[in-house]
Formats: structure tokens, C-alpha cells, sequence
């Protein structure tokens, strides 16, 4: 994804590389995809009590080839519910800890998804 930046009162172009990582992007980015909690009137929305709303994922990044895509509301990693950003960052550390991908738990339009996200 290309960006703009401000450089000396000049623009430029800013490439986004795979090696931008999450702790560089935000708290809130995790695999390349910017996440949010649900709030109640999100979660009623979406039709759920629980889970993390994927706002964007950038391209060429885990969370792309996955296909992870905007408005999807990740519900669970691997069997294990998901609450809120927090748990599911600790859960899918867990399971990265052990194997090299992870089963997210979708709800994508209404219907149940399931994807491998990859470290």
C-alpha cells in the first residue's frame, strides 16, 4: 500500500514492504490488518457477543494472504473464543508458539468463515 509523507515540503511516496511488523504499524495491527474491539451496538450488529472487527488489511502482508477482509469480526483462533484485541493477541501468540498457523473463526456477511492467518 502506498502512503504520502511530507518530507521537507516536498511529498513522496511511501512503499509499505512485508517487513513492516506490528509493533511499527500500531497497536491495533496484527498480521498486516488494523483490528478493533466491538463495541455492544457493533456486536449487535454483526450478530455476536464477542470477537475483534477487522477495519483494513494491507496488501502482500499474512493477514492478505489469508484472506482476511474489512468488516469480517474474528470470533475464535484455533478453538479458543475471542473477546477483545487483547485476547486475541495472546491466544494467536500461543498457537504461533507451537505451529506456524492459525484457524481463525470468521463471521463474514452473516456466515461462518474459517482461514489460516500464517506468521
Amino acid at each position: 500500500e502506498s502512503r504520502m509523507r511530507a518530507v521537507g515540503g516536498a511529498r513522496e511516496a511511501v512503499q509499505w514492504s512485508h517487513s513492516v511488523t506490528a509493533h511499527l504499524m500500531g497497536r491495533n495491527f496484527v498480521g498486516g490488518a488494523q483490528f478493533s474491539d466491538l463495541n455492544p451496538e457493533l456486536a449487535r450488529y454483526f450478530g455476536t457477543e464477542r470477537g475483534v472487527l477487522v477495519i483494513q488489511v494491507l496488501r502482500g502482508t499474512p493477514s492478505s494472504e489469508a484472506g482476511l477482509m474489512p468488516g469480517d469480526v474474528v470470533t475464535g483462533v484455533s478453538g479458543s473464543d475471542i473477546e477483545d484485541l487483547r485476547s486475541f493477541r495472546n491466544v494467536l501468540n500461543q498457537v504461533y508458539s507451537r505451529q506456524r498457523g492459525a484457524v481463525l473463526s470468521l463471521i463474514r456477511r452473516g456466515e461462518q468463515v474459517f482461514v489460516t492467518l500464517s506468521r
